[in-house]
């Protein structure tokens, strides 16, 4: 006998299981269930019939409800589908099923039937029509959600076959076994917590138009009070609780089956009854009040024309092209950016973060230590200027392509906005950013892209009225100051030409010219003696460029502009606050570049070339065992320089470089690329004079002057001519790190991490955005001093080099032991502390400013040098290396047990001391890189808060010799 198991799309796979419910009659022969292909088909063609022709009810769970009723529909009613030929055969057959069923009901026993699978198999629901006798007419006039778009499937069939990726997404799941319009335990992800929730306001998205909304579950405690304990007696509210566990599925991107164990690992460890959630449908809902608007705005495919509800649906007005239909029409989404500021302010302490520019501690007065050093802020922030209003703010915008799926070229282009005026470390915080769209497509159109944004930022510049924590009232004006993204980037925001082509430059006005490559030819940049940055920019020349552009009839560029651009209608300065990346200009453009030409074998013939002594270099490097502040450690160049990533670039400029390639390459290329790495470190400090800008542009001068002549013209492309511009960038916007879009390619990755799924990658990341940003909101209602909030900040949080707000008090890590000081030591030890100590502890590890650093006997880590430091002696800066931390304590009257004295803590260091050989030559003395002895026996105990910072030890093949590197900056993490 044929049986149903035959049909793959049924049979005893993965997505079947066993009941215990006895088999219909109906389904034992002559009866092959549609396949999922047939089923989406038989879906889309049933949303054109009147379901009021049905003689019972739709219950799509049952295949026999299914069959008949599509036997008994009145197609006289859907003539768009009364001569499809797929529904008239499938029409047939169901006739025939409905006199097989009529022949076998009339059998006297079914128990003498074969069956080869269970009864009633679960079938796909068809969301667009709700069952009469669970839904109220007040749920089916609900507003239509996130994740109504997310479960559109508006695919082509020929894409939807069994097995086919395209249809593992959970919400397209068709043999669902959980809750009846629950996900799957194993596709649940993140943002399916929130997608529900979602506001829409699309615009006559007639396609969306079934509705998946979840009734609810039997065990359903959504009316529980948030701040109600767990249990009982617990110290755990169900707030905290249900927070914690949703930041820990974000951190860890457990799957659903890992959740609902956690969830029910929780349950069974709390006293019963309790409030727990134990499954995806109860936690789900109980996210159900996290709401945010999206909405969505419509182009034309072809010509990327901005549609509106006022136009024509039927034809674009601009190229005429059809955009009735899907193929006509894209869309990406914004995020109302004053609503998301609003929902920051509304945050314990935010305001008061505002208020950092005035109350920063600055190093010297007259150097450049932040943005608000540079000539762009300081214009606004003269007194009686916008920017002196304490309430008033300024934001940078960032934007940035980043593929989704390695098997696409789709691209994934969210726009965000950084608010300058909060301290650096909670600047470009995930929570503490303004994600104002999300493109998803090709390269987008910066007239269409941008428009919607204009009006937000100039009702934010004419000012907003925000209620503060307090009941506080202030009216909040903001400015767009300035931006930061790569070169192919600007260029489109810019609307000019790309940067290799004419007038390609957005800083100056120089031409550019074309060199030969031998098999083509390249556009460069040669340097100019009489006029090096070429004449200069202006917000008058971009603006008049633009308009002449747009109205000669060739529409051809002028001086490489194509045309006007909405960035000059955010009021920021197209010229000066144009920033300049040294991520994607330095690290990925030209140090990366200058890797390729020195390592490549063929270049082995030139002067500059580096390939036979390629395995030198490499055994050198990968024996550097640098500090835990930089993440990864050296990898071979011979076998991975092709995939380095741009913080590998960044430790190769500023730490290893210099002292790997030196007595391996031809000095005078050496001495050439020093002054590359020596102005970089400068521009990159913690505190940088007007005189080290000047000397930064010379060294850069001299750089780029004879980067030609040492590699030829061909090579002195764009990345190397806006060398010149770095230290006007830096006299108008502050330090290099203050715009480096190391922190937004951070939140970058983040987003795609949010992708689950094929199906709707943008609403996916849109989705989690809303919940993410609501999470702060929620954490209002906790205490600030208690432990609940304490573990949400490790979850949520990362550690940098530098962990700013951290005590100054040095912290003990770990357990101490007790132990006998030798007497060299202890004569060392008492001229430190001033008397002979009772007793002696001695500990591994210890917290500095916000920094773990711990001593060379610490063997847990084998790869990490975190021992050597630099530390003050008698008010002299030298270099050491720690061989262990000790505690003493003194003679007291306090009782052994009860001893309230405070402890002095000491390091026992081993001495670097400098030697006077100079790095690269005497007329260059390069500030972060010193020579040392390794071969010193000299030993110094020093309290270990005159420990000032941790360096990286450059060890060579020479035991005797070696280098210590200083990092430009504490601000900036890996």
């Amino acid at each position: 006998m044929d049986s149903i198991s035959s049909n793959p799309s049924h049979g005893s796979g993965p997505d079947s299981e066993d009941t215990d419910e006895s088999p219909s009659p109906m389904l034992t022969q002559n009866l092959r269930l549609p396949s999922r292909t047939t089923r989406w088909r038989l879906k889309k063609q049933l949303a054109a019939i009147d379901v009021s022709k049905f003689e019972t009810p739709l219950d799509m769970g049952n295949e026999e409800f299914l069959m008949h009723d599509i036997a008994q529909m009145d197609f006289e009613n859907a003539p768009e589908v009364t001569n499809s030929p797929h529904l008239l055969k499938r029409k047939r057959a169901s006739a025939e099923v409905l006199e097989a069923s009529a022949e076998l009901h009339s059998t006297p026993s079914t128990s003498q039937l074969e069956y080869s699978v269970p009864a009633q198999p679960t079938l796909p629901k068809l969301a667009g029509y709700r069952q009469a006798t669970s839904t109220s007419d007040s749920q089916q006039e609900d507003s239509l959600t996130c994740a109504d778009a997310m479960r559109r499937t508006d695919e082509a069939p020929d894409m939807l076959e069994v097995g086919d990726t395209e249809f593992e997404d959970p919400w397209f799941d068709l043999d669902r076994d959980q809750h009846p319009s629950s996900p799957k335990e194993e596709d649940f992800c993140l943002e399916d917590v929130i997608l529900e929730n979602v506001e829409f306001e699309v615009p006559e998205f007639e396609e969306l138009w079934f509705d998946c909304k979840e009734p609810e579950g039997p065990q359903d405690n959504s009316t529980d009070d948030p701040d109600m304990p767990l249990y009982e007696g617990a110290t755990v509210s169900l707030a905290e609780s249900m927070l914690m566990v949703l930041l820990f599925t974000a951190k860890h991107h457990i799957t659903g089956v890992a959740l609902v164990d956690l969830l029910t690992l929780i349950s069974l460890h709390c006293i019963k009854p309790n409030v727990c959630r134990t499954s995806l449908h109860m936690f789900r809902k109980y996210f159900g009040n996290l709401k945010n608007p999206l909405k969505f705005h419509k182009y034309c495919t072809f010509c990327n024309y901005l549609l509106t509800q006022d136009r024509p649906k039927e034809t674009c007005p601009v190229c005429s092209h059809d955009v009735s239909s899907d193929n006509g029409i894209s869309y990406f989404i914004e995020i109302p950016i004053i609503g998301q500021l609003r929902t920051l302010l509304k945050r314990r302490g935010f305001y008061n973060d505002l208020q950092h520019r005035f109350t920063r501690e600055k190093k010297n007065k007259e150097h450049l230590e932040d943005i608000y050093d540079g000539e762009q802020y300081k214009r606004h922030f003269q007194p009686g200027e916008f920017l002196y209003e304490k309430s008033n703010i300024s934001l940078m915008w960032y934007t940035d392509g980043c593929p989704i799926f390695k098997s696409s070229k789709l691209s994934l282009w969210p726009m965000f906005f950084a608010i300058n005026e909060l301290p650096y470390h909670k600047r470009f915080l995930k929570e503490n950013l303004i994600y104002a769209g999300l493109w998803l497509g090709s390269k987008p159109s910066v007239g269409t892209f941008l428009k919607p944004f204009q009006s937000s930022l100039q009702q934010l510049h004419d000012g907003i009225d925000v209620v503060l924590p307090g009941e506080q009232h202030v009216t909040v004006k903001g400015v767009v100051l300035c931006g930061t993204c790569d070169l192919p980037a600007k260029c489109i925001m810019l609307n000019m030409v790309q940067f290799n082509g004419k007038y390609g430059c957005a800083h100056c006005l120089q031409r550019g010219s074309s060199a030969s490559t031998g098999k083509g030819s390249v556009w460069t940049y040669p340097f100019c003696m009489e006029n090096p940055k070429g004449p200069p920019r202006s917000q008058e020349g971009f603006l008049n460029d633009g308009k002449l552009a747009y109205s000669t009839q060739s529409k051809t560029p002028v001086n490489g502009v194509k045309g006007p651009t909405f960035l000059s209608c955010f009021g920021m300065d197209l010229a000066k606050g144009m920033s300049i990346d040294y991520m994607h200009t330095v690290l990925l453009g030209v140090s990366k570049k200058l890797m390729h030409l020195w390592f490549d074998s063929g270049n082995n013939k030139e002067l500059f070339s580096l390939s036979k002594v390629l395995d030198k270099i490499d055994n050198r490097l990968t024996k550097l065992k640098p500090p835990h502040f930089i993440s990864r450690t050296p990898r071979s160049i011979k076998e991975h320089l092709a995939y380095w990533k741009a913080s590998e670039y960044r430790s190769w400029l500023f730490y290893y470089s210099l002292p790997v390639l030196k007595d391996s390459m031809n000095k005078l290329f050496f001495e050439h690329y020093a002054l590359l790495v020596e102005s970089i470190v400068i521009l990159n400090g913690n505190s940088i004079s007007i005189s080290d800008v000047n000397y930064c542009e010379s060294l850069l001068n001299q750089f780029c002057c004879l980067f030609g002549t040492l590699y030829g013209d061909r090579y002195s492309t764009a990345v190397v001519h806006l060398l010149l511009h770095i230290p006007d960038v830096v006299r108008s916007l502050g330090p290099l790190w203050v715009y480096s879009c190391f922190a937004f390619e951070d939140t970058n990755g983040k987003l795609l991490k949010m992708v689950k799924g094929t199906q709707k990658p943008h609403l996916q990341i849109a989705s989690n955005l809303c919940a993410m940003l609501k999470v702060p909101e929620l954490l209002q209602n906790i205490p600030e001093e208690c432990e609940v909030l304490k573990y949400i900040s490790h979850l949520s949080g990362k550690r940098g080099l530098y962990a700013s707000g951290s005590s100054k008090v040095p912290t003990i890590i770990g357990t101490t032991t007790r132990i006998d000081i030798e007497p060299f030591f202890l004569k060392l030890l008492i001229d430190t502390i001033g008397y002979t100590p009772r007793e002696c502890y001695r500990f591994l590890r210890v917290q500095v400013n916000g920094v773990v650093i711990h001593c060379s006997e610490y063997r847990p880590v084998s790869k990490r040098n975190s021992f050597t430091v630099m530390y003050t002696k008698d008010q002299v800066c030298l270099f050491g290396q720690i061989e262990f931390f000790i505690m003493c304590t003194n003679e007291c009257a306090c009782s052994t047990s009860q001893c309230h004295c405070i402890p002095d803590e000491v390091a026992l260091i081993r001495q670097l001391p400098c030697s006077n050989e100079n790095v690269v030559n005497s007329s260059l003395t390069l500030r972060h890189l010193r020579a040392v002895s390794n071969s010193s026996k000299a030993f110094h105990t020093v309290p270990v808060k005159n420990i000032l910072e941790l360096c990286v030890f450059i060890e060579m093949v020479d035991p005797i010799k070696a280098y210590i590197a200083r990092a430009p900056n504490t601000v900036e993490s890996d």
